[in-house]
Parts: structure tokens; sequence; C-alpha cells
């Protein structure tokens, strides 16, 4: 994140709040970036499945199991991620 950015949520927060915990907004930037690419990542997997469903190109059918397994592993990951920052709390 850039300093001037970091800079200022540290202000402002700390005129709010005097224990302000820098991590915490930092988990909960990331919790919400997670929870973004999860929801992206299964929308992609959608589409692929769809294109999937909806060719008969041999070549098009690979693609779209590629893609298919691709966005699966992709999901794995966020959602281990996603697990760890729970667990975090």
């Amino acid at each position: 994140m850039c300093k001037i950015i970091k800079n200022f949520i540290r202000n402002l927060y700390n005129k709010d709040n005097e224990n302000f915990n820098e991590s915490k907004v930092y988990e909960q930037h990331e919790k919400k970036e997670i929870y973004e690419d999860i929801k992206k990542t299964q929308y992609e997997w959608q589409a692929a499945k769809n294109k999937f469903n909806n060719t008969t190109d041999p070549d098009q059918i690979d693609y779209s199991i590629n893609l298919m397994e691709l966005h699966e592993k992709k999901l794995k990951i966020l959602y281990k991620r996603a697990k760890e920052l729970e667990n975090k709390e």
C-alpha cells in the first residue's frame, strides 16, 4: 500500500480511536479482497463451464476444461487463505 495512504489511514483512525490496530485494518482489507477474488473466480469458473456445455469443438472443450481446473485450484487457495484469516481471530 502506498505510504501516503498508509499514513492517512493511520492518522484517521488514531484521531478516532487511541487503540487503533493497524494490522486489523490490513486484515479486514485482505478479507475483503479475498471475498471479491472468490466471487470473481466463481463467476469465471461458471463462464468456463457454460463454454464447455455450449461447444462442440474439441479444442474449445479442452480449453474450457483447463480453465475450469485452473479456477478450481485458485478457489482452493483462496478458501484456504480465507480460513486462515478466520482462524486468526
